[in-house]
């Protein structure tokens, strides 16, 4: 056992070794002073694209091993550490992270450090070394800015399902991430006793998001005073979601956005699949809207002066588009709807030559409470005629 251990750590450092002299090799031969004419002739820009063809190997991986070996050109401790086997390309690529021409001259004096910690140190002791050598060459108004730069963005796609990326500080890193861990393995455990089988981390992570997110909003002093999901399903939809849980060979019936008896979507509008509209209603607390069947209420009163959160939903419903233009606090329920043009900020305009009009209701206003689906707003279409 002993005598495979060591052929083991012989082997890593060879390895180490034959990967530095690919590195230089391929810089080498990207800055060859004949290479533009022989690549052009092969019918390549630079020596990695020939190789990887060559090979087979990942096109990505060897032209990031060849910018290795040109960055190493400027960093001779480093290249020298890297040909005998104490520098890997992941200490290289964590080394070469903290290269920026403002601390150019600062990494070129720290290579003897920086080579020791990899040298002494296994690879997450050295990692942390080197960011106390990075926040050491931090100046104050760039940890500012790394604050400042705390951001979350997704996409929403077709089917009403997100992507989504999110960048924090250190701090903010920690909390996000030990109360994610804490949460995981609650989840984790909960999986195992339940039966048996756990989710993937990556799955597990996600749900325990999730929660977190539900747990935070649903607390005392939360600024959430609405359910965080809301849901319009048709009685056709579900009663069929009851047949199906009975019967699992019951047909699932199609979705029809414009039969209140067949949708299925969140209140903005985006459809979603029956089964998770299934999902949903073993904790859901129902509300009963009417609608006739151009999926107008008829338990709204076109006189009604306050306009209470039911109504408020009951408009929602019926006019998918307003939630997307931010007006489920500005519209009131007297209001007409005729074309399929994008409502601004609930400001009465024109929309079509007929000088049919999307207005709020207000002293004097005397709009129609008609509510045309046939016609809905389609926020997916431009400017029309007259619009402000």
């Amino acid at each position: 056992m002993a005598e495979l251990l060591n052929r083991a750590c012989r082997l890593q450092t060879l390895a180490a070794r034959i990967d530095a002299a690919r590195a230089s090799v391929l810089a080498a031969a990207d800055s060859a002073s004949e290479a533009p004419g022989v690549l052009r002739e092969l019918g390549f820009r630079t020596a990695s694209q020939v190789v990887a063809a060559e090979t087979g190997a990942p096109a990505r991986e060897i032209h990031s091993t060849a910018r290795t070996g040109q960055w190493l050109h400027q960093f001779p401790v480093f290249a020298t550490a890297a040909a005998d086997g104490v520098l890997t390309l992941r200490h290289l690529r964590e080394l070469k992270s903290l290269d920026r021409t403002d601390r150019r001259d600062a990494l070129v004096a720290s290579q003897d450090e920086l080579v020791a910690a990899a040298r002494d140190h296994d690879f997450v002791e050295f990692t942390d070394r080197v960011t106390v050598w990075l926040i050491n060459h931090t100046t104050s108004d760039e940890v500012q800015e790394q604050v400042k730069k705390t951001s979350c963005t997704w996409n929403t796609n077709t089917d009403g399902s997100i992507d989504g990326r999110f960048h924090l500080d250190p701090l903010s890193a920690a909390a996000v991430g030990t109360g994610l861990g804490d949460e995981m393995q609650r989840l984790f455990r909960q999986q195992s006793e339940g039966d048996g089988t756990a989710a993937t981390p990556n799955r597990r992570r996600g749900q325990a998001l999730v929660s977190l997110m539900v747990g935070g909003a649903e607390a005392p002093g939360s600024a959430t005073t609405t359910p965080l999901v809301n849901l319009v399903i048709g009685q056709k939809i579900l009663e069929n979601f009851l047949e199906r849980f009975v019967d699992p060979d019951t047909p699932a019936v199609p979705v029809d956005r414009d039969d209140p008896d067949y949708r299925c979507e969140r209140i903005d509008g985006t459809p979603i699949h029956p089964d998770l509209g299934f999902v949903a209603t073993a904790v859901a607390e129902f509300e009963r809207i009417v609608l006739d069947a151009e999926s107008r209420p008829i338990d709204i009163s076109a006189k009604s002066r306050g306009f209470p959160d039911w109504m408020k939903r009951a408009l929602l419903i019926t006019a998918r588009a307003m939630m997307q233009f931010g007006l489920a606090s500005q519209v009131q329920p007297e209001f007409a709807i005729r074309q399929t043009r994008p409502i601004r900020h609930g400001r009465s305009f024109d929309v079509c030559r007929r000088q049919t009009r999307v207005c709020r209701a207000t002293p004097g206003n005397t709009a129609s409470p008609h509510l045309n689906l046939e016609n809905r707003i389609d926020p997916g279409r431009g400017r029309g005629p007259g619009t402000a």
